[in-house]
């Protein structure tokens, strides 16, 4: 550990932009000092450091060692513990990493301290005082001019243990939000205040207001006063929504203000005959945190294409296949997945679908809705119940509902229904996938009305040695195919991806085999076009 501490210590003292003002000594929280960096021809930059026992190896998701600002704040890439953000390359050797860290930090320094540069890309101001309240907010189809202020309402998210609040804001000024149905069939929790300041709320450099009399220029004297009224009423918490447009752009940032109406800091001044002045006093702001969780937000680390996400999709059984593809969709920003199956989930379903064991005797179709209700704040799910009515009146019915579909997936593995859904004749893109025993190949039989005979065909063709199905407990009851979880999503989802990248490429869908391969003692998965 001395020869470590002596290396430290060595590399701040050589430097020649750095005063090493406190010399490192090892704490409980690691190597802590204290620096002073050259910044000419503006002032010094001190800080505090801590740089982590086991540096060069770092815990936590930390990037690189904590320099904690000392005498200046609101400087870009300045975190809300005064810490600089710095990404660091990876290096086993510790002289070598602290070097590439000093030489980060006086990056930093020259770019955002010294220049004042800013970033091409959007960095979120900093909000101190901030508890642990939090709004989701998302596209609402209205507009906001400067100065607006109306009321807000809000629905439950999830319960806090610590007593906050986790909300969906669900209406701004009488306009609704773009959730599903069923985020806005909850009752209203939460009714406050927003107003649309226009630009940023920021105070210094780029951290937030943080007292409330930095409000005085921001709000107008209308809504001041509606504030004030609000003092005359019982002890209530009060939600503030200051909205504004990021730099540069047309979208729209809420940030939230949490008081108790009675503790509102504003007092009445008397100007003149019955007029008064509203003014906000000196105290500490309290926000609330506030996120974007607009579809471009929620989905942007990976989505389905536009074509899919605002298709109507119907997945007809939710057994191994169907539970995983309602998932895959559901993530994927599909918004509008209906489900059918009569079954309810056994014990022995758990092992390769997506439900749980407590979930064992419900209703499929019902149970894979709510979770995936639990994924998306986004996605609409109902049942939908299939009769195989072979009347003319019934199959018109049929055919009706079904139309109201862009694309039907069968993962019901049942002859019957395929061959009734062919006799429909659907404007509908049929997809039927069917797996086969040890999941060797996953058929995707993609048409409108000769479904049945294109995957028998298939199924014909394909060469199987081993022909012995799984049979679950004793009896003569139908057995079931073979296969783990990983071997099913594994061929799911290259079926998936493939239909999602026809899809974007605006090719046509064509009936495929996604097929596992052994080559030279691995496993390869290939499509074989029909």
């Amino acid at each position: 550990m001395e020869e470590r501490l002596s290396i430290i210590n060595s590399i701040f003292q050589q430097d020649a932009e750095i005063n090493l003002l406190e010399t490192f000594k090892f704490t409980e929280n690691g190597f802590c000092g204290s620096i002073k960096l050259d910044a000419s021809p503006k002032d010094s930059l001190v800080f505090d450091v801590i740089i982590q026992k086991n540096y060069p190896f770092l815990d936590c998701g930390a990037k690189s060692s904590k320099f904690f600002c000392k005498n200046v704040s609101g400087i870009l890439h300045i975190n809300e513990d005064r810490s600089v953000c710095l990404v660091v390359p990876k290096s086993a050797d510790l002289t070598t990493r602290l070097l590439i860290e000093i030489e980060k930090l006086k990056e930093w320094r020259d770019k955002y301290y010294i220049r004042n540069e800013k970033d091409e890309k959007y960095d979120y101001l900093i909000v101190p005082n901030q508890n642990d309240t939090t709004f989701l907010f998302t596209d609402i189809k209205t507009t906001f001019v400067k100065d607006d202020f109306g009321v807000f309402e809000a629905v439950e998210w999830k319960p806090s243990e610590k007593g906050n609040g986790y909300y969906y804001i669900t209406k701004i000024n009488n306009t609704s939000c773009e959730w599903s149905k069923r985020i806005h069939s909850q009752p209203t929790i939460v009714k406050g205040f927003y107003y649309f300041l226009g630009r940023e709320p920021i105070g210094k450099g780029n951290i937030s207001f943080e007292n409330w009399a930095e409000l005085n220029k921001a709000f107008n004297q209308k809504f001041a006063e509606r504030l004030y009224k609000l003092k005359e009423n019982k002890n209530e918490l009060l939600s503030i929504l200051i909205g504004y447009n990021l730099p540069n752009s047309d979208e729209i940032h809420w940030q939230a203000i949490v008081v108790q109406t009675n503790h509102i800091p504003i007092k009445s001044i008397r100007k003149v005959t019955n007029y008064y002045e509203f003014r906000f006093e000196d105290c500490k702001i309290q926000w609330a945190k506030a996120i974007n969780i607009s579809p471009m937000r929620f989905f942007g680390r990976g989505a389905t294409t536009k074509k899919l996400q605002e298709s109507n999709i119907l997945i007809i059984g939710c057994g191994a296949i169907g539970s995983s593809l309602g998932k895959v969709l559901a993530r994927g920003g599909c918004k509008f997945i209906d489900f059918s199956d009569f079954e309810n989930i056994e014990p022995g379903n758990i092992c390769r679908s997506e439900y749980f064991l407590t979930q064992s005797g419900n209703f499929k179709a019902l149970s894979l809705i709510l979770q995936l209700n639990l994924i998306s704040p986004f996605i609409e799910s109902q049942f939908r119940y299939i009769e195989k009515d072979i009347s003319t009146e019934g199959k018109r019915k049929q055919k009706e509902e079904l139309n109201h579909y862009d694309y039907i997936f069968d993962c019901s593995s049942d002859d019957e229904l395929c061959i009734y859904l062919d006799s429909l004749d659907l404007v509908s893109t049929i997809i039927n996938i069917s797996i086969s025993n040890k999941a060797q190949e996953m058929v995707c039989a993609i048409g409108r009305s000769t479904i049945w005979q294109d995957v028998n065909e298939i199924f014909f063709e394909l060469d199987h040695s081993e022909k012995i199905l799984f049979y679950e407990g004793t009896g003569c009851w139908s057995p079931t195919f073979e296969a783990s979880y990983f071997d099913i999503n594994g061929l799911l989802n290259l079926a998936i991806q493939n239909i999602n990248y026809r899809l974007e490429k605006q090719l046509d869908l064509n009936t495929f085999l996604v097929k596992s391969v052994e080559r030279n003692g691995y496993l390869n998965l290939e499509i074989i076009d029909y």
